[in-house]
């Protein structure tokens, strides 16, 4: 599921989520800006409360600690090992680790097109991938649709060694024309006479879940948009 942070900065405050002093630094931007910006809470993939899933993955509620910028050490985060891959594997779908996609290629079976999915093995996964020498040996699997979702660079680079080595065509603009994260940075001052708390802290310490608790990385945003020339 997807919600925002419980306690916003005009409350009432949510047991366990106290009103965030970044927050009210990012309400006071709104109020402050020139031009005036828009404040709201942003909603995220991060889970408030403790629920078991369908799946019967267990996923605890947030800490409160802000280390999510490197990733949830808690297990709060609805990663994909929570919710798609957990329910296509009780589907009986086939999950396999420390394995990577090397590439694609085309192959026509009884007449219709397919896909070979080549794939390098990492690192043993039991027995499963070694052969009667116990060396590891790379497979591939045949379906009749592949959805690649390995990110913009692992995508890609797939498709790139699809090309070279599997014999697929693309587009001559395959790996060209992006970038990372079209993010702007903008530096304002005097949003409030108190010490923004935006600095993870351990799990389990006196900040995280006090007044002072940094909250998740993300929690609101203040959109600008009545602005022409953005140079």
């Amino acid at each position: 599921s997807i919600a925002a942070y419980p306690t916003g900065p005009d409350g009432p405050a949510v047991a366990g989520y106290p009103p965030l002093s970044k927050v009210q630094a990012m309400k006071n931007i709104e109020k402050q800006g020139d031009p005036k910006g828009r404040f709201s809470m942003t909603p995220i993939a991060v889970s408030f409360k403790d629920v078991e899933r369908q799946t019967g993955i267990k996923q605890p509620k947030c800490t409160n600690c802000g280390n999510c910028c490197s990733g949830c050490n808690e297990g709060s985060k609805n990663v994909v090992t929570n919710n798609y891959l957990a329910e296509a594997r009780a589907f009986g779908a086939e999950v396999f680790t420390e394995c990577e996609v090397s590439h694609l290629s085309p192959v026509t079976v009884k007449g219709k097109n397919k896909y070979l999915v080549h794939v390098h093995v990492r690192a043993a996964n039991g027995d499963s991938f070694k052969d009667d020498k116990n060396q590891l040996v790379d497979f591939w699997v045949r379906a009749d649709n592949v959805f690649l979702c390995a990110g913009t660079l692992g995508s890609t680079q797939i498709l790139l060694r699809s090309a070279l080595l599997g014999g697929m065509q693309f587009s001559e603009k395959l790996g060209k024309g992006f970038s990372g994260n079209g993010d702007s940075f903008a530096v304002t001052t005097q949003a409030t006479g108190d010490t923004i708390s935006s600095f993870g802290c351990p799990s389990g310490s006196a900040r995280s879940g006090a007044a002072q608790a940094p909250g998740p990385t993300i929690t609101s945003i203040v959109q600008v948009t009545d602005i022409e020339d953005l140079d």
